[in-house]
């Protein structure tokens, strides 16, 4: 552009950038859930503006993604981009820039932690403009430039989450920038993990990597894993509209969709069971437990299962649900308070989340086989929270007495986005949903034992079968009915 003075004379030309804000619905949305070719931009349905991604030769698309699975259009199973060997996606132009109000956001699940490795980085000269980062064994982290100059490394800021990066579990990551307060934010499952000051981000007039950032005007800190559902948007969303997309509601039926991380066959011969997820979380018994009509037979002292975990991201929302069956002959020997798991995470000295049965006293009815005699029963309820082996756990509490010698679907669910936990007994929630505070997993999932005070204990005498586990919050009763219940979910 060129200035003219009062009396009609030119300047010299000057190159102005113009920022323009776009509205409040996603400028780029890749749900990669093609079988092949370019990954679709579905923020708009004009093929002429829409900001394909390119994908790398070896990059896969399988039926893994986070939705899991799809009713409509047609049913099926949601694909997501699939990355092994330092493959990952660009797009042909930028995707937002990031001198301006941005957001961005998608999911993430890591093969491995034993590098440094970048979900997407929106490009400059040199440098990402904007990349969301894990490096080994620390938190996903936001970074940002204010130097894209050849050697520029030392004007990058960063902003780390709270907890370290897991692999084999689902994540959503969403970093914000406001260009009228300078202020970047970084989201993890729906929840704020911090701020900081950037002021002067770099012009990013490069592509947007799903799986890659720029370092050093080279592509790197390629990423091993899945990723899925990333989205972009020319403006700032607010805590409360991250946490919706973190939710990922179906908008068909206004409910989370799930995806299945894991589910055990206890039809085959043990003591290793295949997880039917897909997943590779195969769930192993101790020595000598039997398996009758695709149940654990547990003795309530010694036999119990277990999987590598953490098998979902117990910061973020989960569903988690098994059949249990106590045996009412070996739980009267135990004393009242008595808690036995039927399935939980551990961490390194106690428990992240776990459903059990606690017992809370005795009582004497005629028997119906004999009504001249008197059978003693035990009695208690269920819960879905965090055991602890003194009681001080937080749990969510079933309304009713839990049923003795016949089988209990239970199911426990944790909605991140408002920080509550659920139980259903059956497809019945109970109670109202409960304020929970989440510890992040570490070790062993196990079936019929707790861990609590650093040791093992907790075990459950009785039957446990259907143990299935989902990433994703379950909304309510008619949405545990149908998953919960459905044949092969």
């Amino acid at each position: 552009m060129k200035a003219k003075d009062s009396v009609g004379r030119w300047g010299a030309t000057k190159m102005v950038d113009f920022v323009v804000k776009e509205g409040p619905d996603p400028i780029g949305y890749w749900t990669f859930d093609e079988a092949s070719g370019q990954a679709i931009d579905t923020s708009t349905t004009d093929p002429a503006l829409r900001n394909n991604l390119y994908l790398a030769a070896g990059a896969q698309r399988p039926a893994t993604g986070r939705r899991g699975w799809v009713q409509t259009p047609n049913p099926h199973e949601d694909r997501a981009l699939q990355l092994t060997n330092g493959q990952y996606a660009n797009s042909a132009k930028p995707a937002f820039d990031t001198r301006a109000s941005f957001t961005v956001a998608g999911w993430v699940r890591l093969d491995r932690t034993d590098g440094t490795f970048s979900m997407l980085g929106q490009s400059g000269k040199n440098f990402s403009g904007v990349a969301i980062t894990a490096a080994a064994g620390e938190p996903w982290s936001m970074k940002m430039a204010t130097d894209d100059t050849a050697g520029g490394n030392g004007a990058i800021r960063r902003l780390s989450g709270r907890n370290p990066a897991q692999a084999g579990v689902w994540t959503h990551v969403a970093a914000t920038y406001s260009e009228s307060t300078d202020l970047a934010k970084l989201y993890v499952n729906g929840q704020l993990q911090g701020q900081m000051t950037v002021t002067n981000p770099i012009a990013s007039t490069g592509v947007m990597a799903v799986g890659a950032a720029k370092q050093s005007a080279a592509w790197s800190e390629q990423l091993p894993g899945r990723i899925d559902e990333v989205k972009a948007w020319q403006d700032e969303k607010s805590a409360e509209e991250v946490k919706q997309d973190s939710s990922l509601v179906d908008p068909a039926t206004g409910k989370p969709r799930v995806d299945l991380a894991a589910s055990w066959n206890l039809t085959t011969a043990g003591p290793a069971y295949t997880d039917t997820s897909g997943n590779g979380r195969a769930l192993t018994a101790t020595a000598g437990t039997p398996v009758t009509n695709g149940a654990l037979v547990l003795n309530g002292s010694t036999q119990a299962a277990t999987a590598a975990g953490p098998v979902v991201d117990d910061t973020g929302s989960f569903t988690v649900t098994a059949e249990a069956k106590l045996d009412n002959a070996r739980l009267i020997d135990k004393p009242n308070g008595y808690k036995a798991q039927v399935m939980g995470q551990r961490t390194a000295t106690g428990s992240s989340w776990g459903l059990w049965f606690e017992k809370t006293g005795t009582r004497t009815e005629p028997s119906e086989i004999d009504p001249t005699e008197w059978v003693t029963l035990a009695e208690g309820t269920w819960h879905f929270g965090r055991l602890t082996a003194d009681g001080s756990g937080t749990s969510a509490v079933s309304d009713s007495p839990a049923a003795l010698n016949t089988g209990v679907q239970l199911t426990g669910v944790h909605n991140a986005q408002d920080g509550t936990i659920t139980l259903y007994v059956g497809a019945v929630g109970q109670a109202q949903p409960k304020a929970y505070a989440t510890t992040v997993g570490t070790g062993d999932l196990a079936v019929g034992k707790g861990f609590t005070n650093s040791a093992w204990g907790n075990f459950l005498p009785g039957e446990i079968k259907g143990m299935r586990l989902w990433s994703g919050a379950m909304k309510d009763n008619e949405q545990v009915s149908d998953t919960v219940f459905r044949a092969g979910s």
